[in-house]
Order: C-alpha cells, then sequence, then structure tokens
C-alpha cells in the first residue's frame, strides 16, 4: 500500500476562498448578461417591426386590389390606402386596409412593449399606393424595455415622405 500524502489535494480554506471569488463574479456577471438579453430583445423586436412596416408600405405601392369605396370609419371619407398596420403594447398585425385579411401577426415577447406616440386614428398606420402614411405628421413607435426600470432603447421614426428609420434615443 501507498503511503497518504498529506500534501495532496485541496485544504478547505483555499476551495471556499475559491468559491467567494467565484460568487462574486457571478453576482456581477448574471445582472449584466440579463440586461444584455433584453436589449438585444428590444433590437430585435425593432428591427422585425421596421421590416413588417416596410413590407406593408412596399405591398401598398405595388398592391393590384381595387380601394374604392373603402370608407374611414371616423370621417367617412374616401380613402386611397391599402395596406394597415396595427400596433398595440404586445405586438402588432399588418393586414390589407378593408379586408379582415391578416398577412402578418406578431407577438413580442414579455421582454418589449410597443408604443405608437401622436397616433390620431387610434393605433394603426395605414400606407397609400405612394407608400405614405395616413398621418400628416412624423410617426414616432417607441420600444421600451419591460423590465426594472422600463428605460426607452428605441425609437422608429416614420416621416410624412413615408422614409423609415430606426433611431437611439
Amino acid at each position: 500500500m501507498k503511503p497518504l500524502d498529506s500534501e495532496a489535494g485541496f485544504i478547505l480554506w483555499e476551495v471556499l476562498v475559491t468559491m467567494g471569488i467565484l460568487s462574486v463574479l457571478l453576482a456581477v456577471a448574471i445582472p449584466q448578461g440579463n440586461n444584455m438579453l433584453r436589449r438585444g430583445a428590444v433590437e430585435h423586436e425593432a428591427l422585425c417591426l421596421m421590416s413588417d412596416l416596410r413590407l406593408a408600405q412596399d405591398q401598398a405601392r405595388t398592391a393590384t386590389e381595387s380601394v374604392k369605396g373603402i370608407s374611414d370609419v371616423t370621417t367617412g371619407s374616401l380613402l386611397g390606402y391599402r395596406r394597415r398596420v396595427r400596433i398595440h403594447g404586445d405586438g402588432y398585425q399588418v393586414f390589407s386596409y378593408g379586408t379582415s385579411v391578416i398577412l402578418r401577426r406578431h407577438a413580442c415577447p414579455a421582454e418589449v412593449r410597443m408604443h405608437l406616440a401622436n397616433a390620431t386614428y387610434g393605433e394603426d398606420i395605414d400606407f397609400n399606393s405612394f407608400g405614405r402614411p395616413s398621418m400628416g405628421a412624423t410617426i414616432n413607435i417607441t420600444l421600451r424595455e419591460n423590465g426594472g426600470r422600463e428605460r426607452v432603447c428605441r425609437q422608429i421614426i416614420i416621416d410624412p415622405a413615408g422614409r423609415i428609420r430606426l433611431a437611439s434615443p
């Protein structure tokens, strides 16, 4: 038999010091990782919404269905709008104007909230055959983190000419 060597292995205080150092590092790293994941989710949702806004805009420009006789429910006036994007806090829908055909439906994860600022007709953005939005002013869509501090992370801006861009607040 081999005699036991008293110098082999770790002693208790070495293990405890190592565990203490690792716990301090993890206490700092885990919240930072969660913040990074939330910011990444907001960034992803902003890019998805921007892509779908551009898709709705392009489809409105190239749509072949007739839009005569479609009237605005609030004013009763005839419109030439072909695509509508309806934004609500936990997602959005893209559908053909005047019908109930939903072209795309998107639900946001729990970490992200959307808000359509300066909306005059509720939470809808309509695009006409020129790709311009129905509202005459600049449209701001704000995407926020839903956790903790509720910081503004990204903003999508649609100008009256129809240009869609992503901005940091």
